[in-house]
């Protein structure tokens, strides 16, 4: 990521100097190929303990695809350090990265340090329940493998672009080997541009994306950066064996020694060129064969919405819900929203189903402990407005199947019984839909939209 290094004695009083919250309730804990240290702040040391535990877990688990990728047999354990105070962890982030965006991690390869935001910034009562973030697993993955590539290959070390295409192929092999949309929101989420693009006609070409060196300005810019790392990740995996060691390759001593090192520009496009050949006809061709297959289901966006062995977990928090939105709207009315769900409560005790959002205004279906409910929100509103209730058999803990369909009217279903209902009008109910999650843990399992019989 080009981050500035400093020297130890530099490093050390930079961490002095930071917010004392950095270095309270700090856990160690080490494995095979990993150490992580975990500052827990104000929570518990046992559940500090206990995501430290998960944190070392989740990099370990890099392992085994970065040692097949590139044949390492063995490795230096870097340290993965995890914070949990945002405000200690953004001033660390602008003393080693003054000019980044503001990002939840940030790796220094050659110090062999990666240094994670807890992100996002759950309550603690949800943390008990959830354990580790998905979003903080996938960035421990990321970060862990990009440490990896530095340590076998010099030229990752002086490119962290290399680095990090090579860290979102090991991400991908282990959450979603086989590339299927519909599986992962993170996933979906990170080729939704080139989806949108693709469908506007909007021309798309492989060729220079690797040679842009720039910082960049926006989120947005940020955003697309990566999805084209993702991308690039993706064709490279899919040529041949051998593909990862051809990106990074390993110098020998003897030229690191009598070398200086080559320009970043020289090094990327070696290794692109060693991977994908220097036939961009043949390239492009491969880049059109795989946006053929792009074709994202989900938008995640605000706290956590990731993958999990349940299915999908959604992890809000009180000021930013986890939402899942659909990329597509409802073909037409009728039809139903269905899943099987379980929720925990934590500050809040539903969640809801949002409907027809129209640019102004849109339906929300609750369901909560004992009780679901049909309410709408107008754009300026600070409090939805209830439009119908009901008493329902949903337990904290406990799995139901819910379902919202939407007829002349919107019904509310609970295992297959109907316990809110309000007749729609004249409202079309064929805008986007999407879940959304506040201060409260829910687990999804077979999320779909199907059409009723008219």
């Amino acid at each position: 990521m080009g981050i500035r290094t400093l020297p130890g004695a530099t490093l050390l009083a930079a961490f002095a100097v930071l917010s004392p919250l950095l270095m309270a309730q700090n856990v160690e804990r080490s494995g095979e190929h990993f150490a992580v240290s975990f500052a827990g702040g104000a929570l518990p040391a046992d559940l500090t303990g206990k995501l430290a535990d998960q944190a070392v877990a989740a990099a370990e688990k890099s392992w085994p695809a970065v040692s097949k990728l590139l044949g390492m047999r063995k490795a230096t354990p870097p340290t993965l350090h995890i914070y949990t105070d945002v405000a200690a962890y953004r001033k660390l982030e602008q003393t080693f990265a003054p000019k980044k965006l503001p990002q939840p991690f940030f790796v220094q390869l050659e110090e062999q340090e990666a240094h994670l935001l807890l992100w996002p910034a759950l309550s603690q009562q949800a943390l008990e329940v959830v354990g580790l973030p998905g979003t903080t697993r996938q960035m421990l993955l990321r970060a862990a493998a990009q440490l990896m590539a530095a340590q076998y290959s010099s030229a990752a070390a002086a490119d962290p672009w290399l680095a990090e295409v090579f860290a979102y192929a090991v991400l991908e092999s282990i959450v979603n080997p086989k590339h299927e949309f519909g599986r992962d929101p993170a996933y979906d989420s990170r080729r939704l541009r080139l989806c949108f693009d693709l469908e506007q006609g909007k021309e798309r070409e492989l060729r220079g994306t690797y040679m842009d060196f720039s910082l960049p300005s926006s989120q947005k810019e940020a955003d697309k950066q990566e999805e084209l790392k993702c991308i690039m990740s993706q064709i490279m995996a899919g040529t041949k064996k051998g593909w990862a060691r051809k990106l990074l390759p390993k110098a020998s001593k003897r030229a690191s020694k009598r070398r200086k090192a080559a320009p970043a520009v020289v090094t990327r496009s070696k290794a692109v060129a060693a991977v994908l050949g220097k036939s961009w006809s043949k390239i492009e061709s491969s880049f059109s064969t795989m946006c053929m297959k792009v074709q994202p289901l989900w938008r995640a966006g605000g706290a956590t919405f990731s993958r999990h062995e349940l299915g999908m977990l959604a992890v809000g928090t009180k000021e930013t819900a986890a939402s899942c939105t659909a990329r597509e709207p409802p073909d037409a009315v009728p039809y139903a929203i269905r899943a099987k769900c379980k929720l925990h409560p934590c500050e809040v005790d539903s969640f809801r189903v949002q409907l027809d959002w129209d640019q102004s205004s849109m339906i929300g279906c609750f369901f909560g402990v004992g009780e679901v409910s049909v309410r709408r929100w107008q754009t300026g509103a600070s409090e939805w407005q209830e439009l119908a209730k009901g008493k329902a058999p949903i337990n904290a803990g406990q799995s139901f199947e819910a379902a919202v369909e939407v007829t002349d009217t919107v019904r509310l279903l609970v295992n297959g019984h109907e316990y809110a209902k309000w007749d729609r009008g004249t409202r079309a109910m064929s805008g986007m839909w999407s879940i959304n999650v506040n201060d409260c843990v829910l687990w999804i399992e077979q999320l779909r939209i199907e059409s009723l019989p008219k």
